[in-house]
């Protein structure tokens, strides 16, 4: 809404913009950028549910089971007896076991999770209610005065119902495999690696939209001067195509002149609108970088304030252009991290090649009871500890998985440093071509300079010959187009130079700092 309300402050619709404002604008609704600031931030929760492995795991559970068990036929647990003839006697041994039913109710809590030295830990409270009940036989009856056998029934039914509340804790830490670093440690290293990758992605995108911003806004400096030439060389070719005439109509020149001097004039009128053409281009081009609603801008024309003014500073030393580049570029450094990857799956590949040999270890109190209450009771009081303490050692035979994950992480760290080195040697090859670029366009400052002072000077004297009557309209003409060619080359010298510096800086890295921006990353 303000960029709307400034751009419609005058009648023509024209919003005067110097570079640094144009940055700004940039940074604030360049679409590129405002995608890019997305991944630090995902990064960083990236990071932080990395380290949610270590929050630990709060776990409820109640169970509810009952079996009733059928007798069972076994001819083995038949009993042998010998009855007496002085009296009589029962038995429930016969050959099979008793019916049962039983019922448990159970009911707990854990608190499990691991700590970042891998230890693994298990707090839990559990309590345990059975009730179980057994059915007899009934009872076999020898009698003197009974032929056979008497089935008595049997009166008594066993009964059991208790209470098992149990508290304690399990542990468990690893000596050697995943002792130095685990899967867990592993990923939260890796994510904090992320983090600073993003940060540099963000960076990078940032340098080079900032590049882009001013190459074209120099380009569109460029394109308005040359308009501005365009426009002065057809006033030029106008005023001696109106003195042509004159003096055709005066019989001074022959018709050829006049013919020559309009053909100078449809040539920079034709000049003129590919330049206006031109003109459009670039402000179309830096709306775009510069708006997220380029629609709101379609009827702004954007008017550079600065000017493509004479430059006075140095060529670029290359070494130091060369320093900057390995030190601060953030695709070098970023490379940089890369390798502290592969160095994390490295140093976990080979601590995956050790046997696992992990101690653990349980402490806790146990109670039984036939009330609840009382058994609680007997749990406070901790009459009946149980612990135990031991070690288990484990060796994958042939460990295959680990041998060639280990394997691989080594070459693909060796593969990781060839990049780097193939990125340091592009990195100095692009530098070295900025900095000879940046001094080539330095020296063509002077150069085209000297060519325009001599074509003004020369299209002077032509001026002077013609007036004189020495020389025809043709050499006036030839030498009008010979000093807008000057013109033309000159502005694109100075254009050029302020593409080239700015490309040298995002080669260097130093994008950012050249043009006072501060990135502060949360």
């Amino acid at each position: 809404m303000s960029l709307s309300a400034a751009a419609q402050t005058t009648n023509q619709n024209t919003r005067s913009l110097s570079l640094r404002d144009s940055l700004e604008m940039a940074l604030a609704h360049n679409l590129n950028i405002r995608i890019d600031r997305y991944a630090p931030q995902i990064a960083r929760y990236q990071l932080r549910a990395a380290y949610g492995l270590y929050d630990p795991l709060l776990s409820l559970q109640a169970s509810y089971s009952f079996n009733k068990q059928p007798p069972t036929f076994d001819p083995k647990k038949f009993t042998q007896f010998k009855p007496t003839l002085q009296q009589d006697f029962t038995t429930n041994q016969v050959n099979q076991d008793a019916p049962y039913e039983e019922t448990i109710v159970s009911a707990g809590t854990a608190l499990a999770g691991v700590l970042p030295t891998g230890l693994s830990y298990n707090f839990f409270a559990r309590s345990s209610y059975e009730d179980a009940r057994s059915f007899p036989i009934p009872a076999v009856v020898f009698s003197q005065s009974v032929t056979g056998l008497v089935i008595l029934p049997s009166s008594n039914i066993p009964e059991t119902n208790l209470f098992y509340p149990r508290i304690g804790l399990q542990l468990s830490q690893p000596l050697l495999k995943n002792f130095w670093i685990d899967l867990h440690r592993r990923n939260i290293q890796i994510e904090k690696v992320n983090l600073k990758l993003s940060d540099l992605t963000l960076k990078e995108g940032l340098m080079s939209t900032v590049t882009v911003v001013a190459t074209n806004y120099y380009n569109l400096i460029f394109a308005r001067e040359q308009i501005n030439l365009q426009t002065a060389a057809l006033d030029q070719a106008r005023r001696l195509l109106e003195d042509t005439r004159r003096r055709v109509q005066g019989g001074v020149l022959p018709p050829l002149d006049q013919q020559q001097a309009e053909s100078s004039v449809e040539t920079f009128q034709t000049a003129l609108f590919s330049a206006e053409q031109n003109y459009i281009r670039q402000q179309n081009t830096l709306k775009n970088l510069l708006t997220d609603d380029f629609q709101s801008w379609m009827d702004t024309t954007l008017a550079p304030s600065e000017n493509l003014e004479p430059i006075v500073e140095l060529p670029p030393n290359r070494a130091a252009s060369w320093m900057n580049a390995l030190l601060r570029r953030p695709d070098v450094l970023a490379m940089k991290l890369e390798l502290e990857k592969h160095d994390i799956n490295l140093r976990f590949a080979y601590n995956q090649l050790f046997p696992s040999l992990n101690l653990v270890g349980s402490y806790g109190w146990a109670a039984t009871d036939h009330s609840f209450s009382q058994s609680m009771n007997t749990l406070r009081q901790g009459s009946f500890p149980f612990y135990s303490v031991g070690v288990i050692f484990s060796v994958p035979l042939g460990n295959t998985t680990a041998r060639n994950d280990h394997k691989a992480a080594r070459l693909a760290k060796e593969q990781a440093l060839l990049q780097f080195k193939r990125l340091q040697e592009a990195v100095l090859k692009e530098v070295d071509t900025a900095v000879k670029l940046t001094e080539t366009t330095f020296k063509q400052i002077a150069s085209t300079r000297k060519a325009r002072e001599f074509a003004q000077a020369a299209l002077e004297s032509m001026q002077r010959q013609y007036e004189a009557g020495a020389v025809t309209g043709f050499f006036v003409v030839d030498a009008q187009r010979v000093l807008a060619l000057a013109r033309f080359a000159e502005v694109r010298a100075l254009a050029d130079y302020n593409v080239a510096l700015a490309q040298l800086a995002l080669s260097e890295g130093v994008t950012l700092e050249k043009n006072h921006i501060d990135l502060k990353l949360k």
